[in-house]
């Protein structure tokens, strides 16, 4: 017996990607529903050529809250989560083609990043295993900034399947950079309230070189190449920002997060 599957994704200005999000998804959805922070581009009319997708429009708040939005208006049994920079693999259209869940199991796959045209298969970055695949109304985003996760409960099962999900998400390093500095601006605010002035500065010492390390030399990511260090060294780097921006944050030395790394 089918399951049906209803495909979740959040967009805004993806006109670049979502065309082949879609294409790759389409075999297994019983439907694809797409929540957009009405983007600027073409994003909403190339969605609505496909007779799959309900299209919806809401103000963007956090991605939590535009996530979970999204999955109340799913009709299937099973939600489906990808973002519009990514696109399933064959080995996992055709494993979601056939699906035959298991009762009370969440299912996690690994998350194969990209770099342009290159595949970062060592370090940090791999496998990035995320859980995508639920029963609806058995998990719900929660977490914090800009880190969402999956709450669930903890007696649910979760299964690993070893078929990726491809993600697209850079198209050169310097927008891993970019995308960097952005991201620990964000983390710092939680960091800055939840944390002690003693605790933030033992992380922001000390956190940065655990990282790089583990990354380059235990996950191997010098295997990736130069690439592969300019990466362990950009999430290092935002790791000691994160903290640094926090301790600032604390000290009221900075205003609402805006420091320049």
């Amino acid at each position: 017996m089918k399951h049906a599957i209803s495909t979740v994704i959040i967009t805004f200005n993806e006109s670049k990607n979502i065309q082949r999000c879609i294409e790759s998804i389409l075999s297994f959805s019983d439907e694809i529903v797409i929540v957009d922070s009405f983007s600027e581009d073409e994003t909403k009319s190339i969605c609505l050529k496909h007779d799959k997708v309900r299209f919806f429009e809401r103000p963007f708040d956090n991605y939590i809250n535009q996530k979970n939005y999204a999955n109340h208006q799913a009709h299937g049994a099973y939600i489906f989560s990808i973002d519009a920079d990514e696109v399933a693999s064959a080995p996992l259209i055709q494993f979601l083609e056939n699906f035959n869940p298991d009762l009370y199991t969440l299912y996690a796959f690994h998350r194969l990043n990209y770099i342009g045209n290159k595949a970062i298969r060592y370090g940090s970055w791999y496998p990035d295993t995320k859980i995508r695949l639920w029963k609806k109304n058995q998990a719900e985003w929660s977490g914090k900034t800009p880190h969402e996760i999956l709450k669930f409960d903890t007696k649910l099962n979760i299964k690993k399947i070893n078929f990726p999900i491809l993600h697209f998400g850079y198209t050169n390093i310097d927008i891993v950079f970019k995308k960097s500095n952005f991201y620990a601006k964000l983390a710092s605010k939680n960091i800055a309230l939840d944390k002690s002035y003693l605790s933030i500065l033992i992380s922001m010492l000390f956190s940065p070189l655990i990282k790089f390390f583990k990354g380059f030399v235990i996950k191997r990511a010098f295997l990736n190449g130069f690439i592969g260090i300019q990466i362990e060294y950009c999430i290092a780097r935002e790791t000691f920002y994160k903290y640094l921006n926090a301790l600032l944050l604390k000290l009221k030395w900075i205003p609402n997060g805006n420091i320049e790394n």
